[in-house]
């Protein structure tokens, strides 16, 4: 009985002591990895940007060839997203998002475990001597005795799971051909004449601007042929605000005569005048730089802007599958 009471008393001793001893770690559990690899940080990026490319090279994966995966949102971006259900202990259940991505530069992701918490995570992409260096990195936070030991035991294992992804990453991306180079964006001053259209307007974001503008676009078309009113140019879009993940704008088919209001769809006109325009070519998701372009040349110049800019989505992605093919017309109004 004497010797059970005093192993009482060691073990009550020991969980007081790790205790004591877990009110000085630090509850925010951090851990990353880091790897050069001889690679353009485009073949990189897109290893990370992409969801479904993680299942080449995803460490968790490999662990559980079983595992069942559910993707949302756009491919690739802010926005997709996908979920996870696991067959062993190691991969359990839980929900991975891109919130932030930054072309080339890096990839941030809001983790959700389910019942184990949640979490961020992401790659950065920087140049260095031999290539590009690229550290994976998740940030937790740690709360009770239990999380912080936990946290604590993890992070060696999650390194040694990092090095593993980070080196299937360095192998794709190695191996990959260069990245094919679109043609070169041109900057034009151009005068535009009114036009006429009807449009839908509504709050987009990334995860939702395709399948938006192809229902917009729909709804237009069938009111158009109600009104019998035709369509002049190519569908285009009209930016009124942004932000870094949404945007209020209309979904716009120029007409040959004014039309008249139906439910969403409403009509609209673009104004006469002077304007600034980019001939981009390319994934709609670099569009940004058409912008940003502009924004450059507007400055150079010392024009100044005064109106809402508007897209002119030139190729139909329909008929042309070369992304590198596609052109849009980013058009900004200037005096």
């Amino acid at each position: 009985m004497k010797i059970l009471k005093k192993i009482i008393v060691i073990l009550i001793a020991l969980f007081v002591l790790l205790w004591i001893v877990s009110l000085f770690l630090n509850k925010h559990w951090h851990v990353e990895h880091s790897m050069v690899m001889s690679a353009p940080a485009e073949n990189i990026f897109i290893q990370i940007n992409t969801l479904k490319n993680w299942e080449k090279w995803s460490p968790w994966s490999k662990m559980d060839t079983a595992m069942q995966i559910t993707y949302e949102g756009p491919e690739s971006g802010v926005g997709a997203s996908y979920s996870w259900k696991g067959t062993t202990k190691g991969t359990k259940a839980g929900k991975l998002t891109i919130s932030e991505s930054k072309p080339n530069e890096l990839v941030i992701t809001d983790l959700d475990f389910g019942e184990d918490g949640t979490g961020k995570g992401g790659f950065i992409i920087e140049p260095a001597e031999g290539g590009n260096k690229v550290t994976w990195y998740m940030d937790s936070e740690m709360d009770g005795m239990f999380q912080k030991y936990k946290g604590l035991m993890m992070t060696g294992m999650m390194e040694k799971i990092f090095d593993q992804g980070l080196n299937d990453i360095k192998n794709l991306a190695e191996n990959m051909p260069p990245p094919s180079i679109a043609p070169e964006m041109s900057i034009e001053e151009t005068t535009v004449a009114a036009q006429d259209y009807l449009a839908v307007r509504d709050t987009i974001s990334i995860a939702t601007i395709g399948m938006k503008l192809g229902q917009y676009y729909g709804m237009i078309q069938g009111v158009m042929k109600k009104q019998g009113l035709n369509m002049t140019g190519m569908p285009f879009a009209i930016y009124y605000t942004n932000s870094p993940d949404s945007w209020e704008m209309e979904a716009a088919i120029g007409t040959d005569k004014p039309g008249k209001p139906d439910g969403k769809v409403k009509p609209g006109k673009l104004n006469a005048g002077n304007a600034v325009v980019a001939h981009y070519f390319g994934d709609y998701h670099g569009l940004g730089a058409a912008h940003e372009a502009i924004d450059k040349y507007v400055a150079e110049k010392g024009k100044k802007v005064i109106g809402a800019p508007w897209e002119v989505y030139v190729t139909d992605p329909m008929m042309e599958k070369d992304t590198a093919k596609w052109q849009t017309d980013v058009f900004y109004p200037v005096e």
